[in-house]
């Protein structure tokens, strides 16, 4: 016997001895990896841009105050963007390990 609700799955077990037991798994993980995220690239790409700019040597090239920064802004905001994407959805969970 087999139930899910919400993202548990529930299976009934017998041992050979005659001894059910109840078994109670997870069939979802919180959110995709980190890497697999457009946020993830936009982040990497528009820290690079900004780090570049910063130590160009050119009059409209950003100081490293300015520049560092931008840097956190851009990371918290990140960060939280991540919060809230593992705040309200959940990614089917496989027994396959090669994803």
């Amino acid at each position: 016997m087999s139930v899910t609700s919400s993202g548990y799955e529930t299976r009934d077990r017998t041992d050979g001895h005659g001894n059910g037991t109840m078994r109670t798994r997870r069939t979802f993980t919180e959110t995709k990896a980190f890497y697999k995220t457009s946020e993830f690239l936009v982040w990497v790409l528009s820290v690079a841009g900004v780090l570049v700019v910063t130590y160009i040597d050119d009059s409209a090239s950003l100081s490293n105050w300015h520049g560092w920064l931008l840097v956190t802004v851009l990371s918290a905001a990140y960060m939280l963007s991540r919060g809230i994407a593992k705040a309200g959805s959940r990614e089917p969970f496989s027994e396959n390990y090669d994803r």
